[in-house]
Order: structure tokens, then C-alpha cells, then sequence
């Protein structure tokens, strides 16, 4: 008996590192190849037309969608989470508040400002909520949620970000030395690649953080994700976006500076949770 548990243990354990690999390089494959293959596309000027260009946007958008919620059932066993409640919490977490809220957000700017824009990296600050009404049905931790659901979130923004450089939408302003936008012929700032490697950047930081922390970092991933994106992002839309609503800031400006706010008040709340364990 002994020698047949010793080898389950093994396979176990072999098994819980090909999961971690899995989930750590697969998609840093995919975002490479993906950013290699855009980035080819506007090197070498490789004609698409519109349609082609509308049917990468929906094929990326898609794909991103299956994949990340794939992942992240997957990553839920490092939490603790059955395979059921992580992809229940995935798909929530991605269809909710990725799909459904960025387009009411969208809406809603264009009814405020006449203008309005997808901008799915600020629902990102509404996962906090989800998580409270997700935990209630379960016995899990309201920040460790935020952990969990955090850097896939972030990576699927990246992705998709992929398919919009195809089309050519969401580009910065023009400049002279920027990429070629194909909606308008002129080249504008490389915002597309920016916000790639940025989001790319958070997700393997947070994946690597919880690691660290053996998966229980109770929020500190979500906290500084959020403050980490929004300063970049922050700066980003300081230099490619010239629609001002405030003072010298846009509207995605202000939404990045409310994302570093919620980053160090989320701070504050673990800070507080170290001396009351029950609060929230």
C-alpha cells in the first residue's frame, strides 16, 4: 500500500505542475503569437478588407472568451474551488461584467458625452460586488474571489485588444510616426500595443503573485492590479486621447485614477481585515 500511495502522490503532484504550466504558458503562447501576428500584419501592410477585418474582430472576441473561462475553471482548483462553482464564477464574472456592463458603461457615455467606447478594463472595478453576491452562496472569501477572477480578467481585455488593432478601432490619436489605422488611412498612436502589453503584463504579475502567496492573498492581487493598470493606463490616455471632458483629462483618464483609488482603498480594507478578521 505504501509504495501504491507514494506513486498517486506522484502523479498528483506531476499532475499540479503540468496544470501550473498549462495555465501559465498557454496563454503567454497565444498572446505572443497573436501580437506577432498583428504586429506582422502592419510591418509587411498585408491587405485585409473590412470584412475579413470584422470576422478576426469577432473570431478574437470569441476565442479570448472560451479560452480565458476555460483557464480559469482550471486555476479554481488552486483556490480550493470545484470545477462547477469555478466555471460558474468564470462565466459570470466574463459575461457580466466584461460583456454586459462594458456596453451599459458604453451606452451611458454616449447618452453623458455623445460619445462612447467600449472600455472593458473599468468593469474591472465592479468585480468586488460580484464577488459579494457570489460568496454569499458559498463559503469563500469575498477578496480571495477578487484574486481569483483578477488576472484572467485582465488577460481576456488584453486579447481581445488583439482583434480591435485588427480593425483598426480604438486607436489613439494621429501622429506621424504612429501605426497605420485601416479605418481612416492614417497613422495613429500605438495604443492597441500598448494596452496588450500592458494587460499581459498584470495577468502574469497576478498569477505569479498568488503563487507566491500560496493563493491566499487575500485581495492583495485585485488591489494592485487595479492600481497598477490604472497609472499605466492613466498615462496611456494622457498622451493618445485628445477628447478632454476635465480640466486636461478624459473621460478614460478619470475612470483609470477612480480604478487607483479603489486599487488603495482595497489596500486599506486588508490593512483593516489584519486587526478584524470579520470584517467584510
Amino acid at each position: 500500500m505504501i509504495p501504491h500511495t507514494y506513486s498517486q502522490a506522484n502523479q498528483q503532484a506531476a499532475l499540479s505542475r503540468l496544470t501550473q504550466k498549462l495555465l501559465f504558458y498557454i496563454p503567454l503562447g497565444l498572446a505572443a503569437v497573436g501580437f506577432l501576428c498583428c504586429l506582422g500584419v502592419e510591418i509587411f501592410r498585408i491587405e485585409i478588407s473590412q470584412e475579413g477585418r470584422n470576422w478576426f474582430y469577432g473570431a478574437f472576441g470569441t476565442a479570448s472568451f472560451c479560452l480565458c473561462i476555460l483557464l480559469n475553471t482550471a486555476y479554481g482548483r488552486n483556490y480550493g474551488l470545484g470545477w462547477l462553482r469555478s466555471l460558474i464564477f468564470s462565466f459570470l464574472s466574463f459575461q457580466v461584467i466584461f460583456n454586459y456592463l462594458s456596453v451599459a458603461w458604453a451606452n451611458l457615455d454616449a447618452a453623458i458625452f455623445g460619445v462612447g467606447s467600449v472600455a472593458s478594463y473599468r468593469s474591472a472595478m465592479f468585480l468586488p460586488l460580484l464577488c459579494l453576491i457570489l460568496s454569499r452562496f458559498c463559503k469563500t472569501d469575498v477578496l480571495n474571489l477578487c484574486d481569483y477572477l483578477t488576472p484572467y480578467f485582465f488577460f481576456h481585455h488584453g486579447f481581445v485588444t488583439l482583434a480591435c488593432w485588427i480593425a483598426g478601432c480604438c486607436a489613439g490619436k494621429t501622429c506621424s510616426w504612429g501605426l497605420l489605422n485601416p479605418l481612416t488611412g492614417a497613422t495613429c498612436f500605438p495604443t492597441q500595443p500598448c494596452i496588450i502589453l500592458l494587460s499581459v503584463a498584470v495577468t502574469f504579475w497576478g498569477l505569479h503573485y498568488s503563487k507566491k502567496y500560496a493563493y491566499k492573498a487575500n485581495g492583495m492581487v485585485f488591489a494592485n492590479s487595479l492600481c497598477i493598470y490604472g497609472f499605466f493606463r492613466y498615462l496611456i490616455e494622457l498622451v493618445t486621447d485628445d477628447r478632454r471632458v476635465f480640466w486636461v483629462l478624459s473621460w478614460l483618464s478619470v475612470c483609470s485614477l477612480a480604478m487607483i483609488v479603489e486599487g488603495f482603498l482595497v489596500r486599506h480594507i486588508i490593512r483593516k481585515r489584519k486587526k478584524h478578521p470579520d470584517l467584510l
